[in-house]
């Protein structure tokens, strides 16, 4: 404190530097604090009458290093022997719950993997750099090792049901460390939209859950949908689903699992098929969009006859137009299902950019499946208000249990006998070698 006040008498420390260096003074602090009570706890441990009883000393001192959001903290511990079954542990680290060969804190990993969801693995280590995390291998480890699949906010149900919900469905296209750019798909359910409140202009949508990721069998992605459904609402209640979207296979697909549902095609591609159709002659667009709107299909069909008469189109021009006059005349029904006066329509797009790809592909990034698919899972479920740190915390709790059970396993069938073969060959009926049903029952009996 002294140092820092003669460097700002002498102009030598900024307001910034001295927030800066008081930090790291007060992480020294908190690092050798933890470190002292790790010391007198393993102390206490070595003390205690129920350890002399049931276990030796192995080792003494045995330390290891744990990032934490302090900062590196060195953990000195005694290592020891059961008298009885002979197994070693580090009681203090099950005193503690770390989890044997773990070296970043829980709370640590916690903030990296939430920042890395938001922020490159360069600018996540930059952020965490003194912790000791030094490395983007580290964070990608990190991401590619939680079990992302069980990654999941736990759902009860709702006081009210609607009679009206409402999924929208569309998909990201990102691109991969093997050239190829897959779709990593985004549904989400929602009630209504409703008024954020402080922001008079905007809207939220009311008690929205999203869903993601690469999901090559489209099935699974709806058996989720569905079982959310299911589990927060009364599905008896509710008189229609609206499904909106861009009309993709796997879109539609997802009609054969939920009940109710009323498909209708998203505005967005609408408009963007319209001006596809338009090509070449741009100011047709609003004429063609108000026909669609309008359900004049005549019209739109006599539209699309009259502009593939055209014979100074280019081939490339024709392709485009016979590919919206596909995608128009094939979704008309569910164009039209836009007007419906329950209908409050569709912002997936929206919903993509900001859940998806402003993490995923707006940048140039090649990605593994694993990594992307783990990212997506990992964005969604904060933005169902997923507690990460809880989640965690029970895998860690689960791995403990496992632990415990293969130890009182062992414990209970024992080391597995090895019989002198010699022993064996001294009965008659043993020694020749020969494979018979009374040499087999001997030899069972006798292990």
């Amino acid at each position: 404190m002294v140092k820092q006040f003669v460097g700002i008498q002498n102009h030598e420390v900024s307001f910034t530097d001295l927030v800066e260096n008081i930090q790291t003074c007060v992480n020294e602090i908190g690092t050798s604090m933890v470190e002292t009570l790790i010391t007198e706890a393993d102390a206490a441990l070595r003390q205690s009458p129920v350890r002399k009883r049931e276990w030796y000393i192995q080792r003494s001192e045995d330390t290891k290093i744990c990032a934490t959001l302090l900062g590196p903290i060195e953990i000195r511990r005694t290592y020891y022997k059961h008298k009885k079954d002979g197994h070693f542990s580090y009681l203090l680290d099950e005193y503690l719950d770390i989890v044997p060969y773990e070296r970043v804190d829980l709370g640590l990993k916690t903030k990296i993997l939430e920042t890395a969801s938001e922020r490159s693995y360069q600018q996540t280590v930059t952020q965490f750099q003194h912790t000791g995390i030094t490395s983007k291998e580290t964070i990608k480890n990190m991401i590619h090792r939680v079990d992302m699949e069980n990654l999941i906010v736990p759902t009860k149900k709702k006081s009210k049901t609607p009679t009206v919900l409402y999924i929208e469905a569309d998909e990201d296209h990102v691109a991969y460390q093997d050239g190829v750019n897959r779709f990593m798909k985004l549904v989400y359910v929602h009630e209504v939209y409703e008024k954020d409140p402080g922001k008079s202009t905007r809207k939220k949508l009311k008690n929205c859950h999203y869903f993601s990721g690469l999901y090559q069998d489209s099935q699974r992605l709806w058996e989720e949908v569905y079982s959310y459904l299911d589990d927060s609402y009364n599905l008896k209640s509710v008189e229609k689903i609206y499904f909106s979207g861009d009309g993709a296979k796997w879109i539609k697909e997802g009609m054969r699992y939920l009940p109710k549902t009323i498909f209708v095609l998203d505005r967005f591609h609408v408009v963007k098929y319209v001006k596809k159709a338009c090509i070449g002659m741009l100011s047709c667009t609003a004429i063609l969009l108000d026909w669609v709107n309008q359900n004049k299909k005549k019209y739109v069909k006599a539209f699309f006859k009259s502009r593939l008469e055209d014979g100074t189109l280019s081939e490339n021009q024709r392709k485009n137009i016979l590919n919206a006059q596909s995608y128009l005349l094939g979704n008309w029904a569910a164009i039209q299902k836009q007007h419906n006066e329950d209908y409050i329509g569709c912002s997936a797009e929206g919903h993509v950019s900001h859940v998806l790809s402003s993490r995923l592909s707006s940048c140039p990034l090649g990605w593994s499946k694993t990594g992307a698919n783990n990212i997506a899972k990992l964005r969604v479920f904060l933005k169902n208000q997923g507690k990460l740190l809880v989640y965690l915390e029970n895998e860690n709790k689960k791995i403990q249990k496992e632990t415990r059970i293969k130890r009182l396993d062992k414990r209970v069938i024992g080391p597995k006998k090895e019989f002198n073969q010699q022993f064996l060959a001294k009965f008659p009926l043993l020694e020749n070698g020969l494979i018979t049903g009374a040499r087999n029952r001997i030899v069972s009996v006798m292990q």
